[in-house]
């Protein structure tokens, strides 16, 4: 399920000082944006496809473990980001503004 222009994402792009920001937890999908802004960037979508894919395979052991990956080698050397973003990379080119 893909909740846009969700007000938690939009809080956290704030907090975070950040123009988009997306959360998925579960196949939950919450998104900064509306939706045509989502699905005119597929390298997004995709990452974030990627992300369900991971909370199937794992559950909330994924959660745990994306939250102590953030906190010990930061968000940009956490395993699932990585793994998201070559997944994404083989599909779709990356948007300037997500990089």
């Amino acid at each position: 399920m893909d909740k846009y222009n969700n007000w938690i994402a939009r809080m956290l792009a704030k907090l975070n000082n950040q123009p988009n920001y997306v959360v998925t937890v579960g196949q939950t999908v919450r998104w900064s944006h509306d939706q045509a802004y989502v699905e005119a960037r597929p390298w997004w979508m995709a990452h974030e496809q990627q992300h369900r894919a991971q909370w199937a395979k794992e559950g909330w052991r994924m959660a745990y473990r994306y939250l102590g990956y953030n906190i010990i080698v930061c968000y940009a050397k956490n395993p699932y980001e990585i793994d998201a973003n070559a997944v994404a990379d083989k599909q779709y080119p990356r948007p300037t503004e997500l990089v």
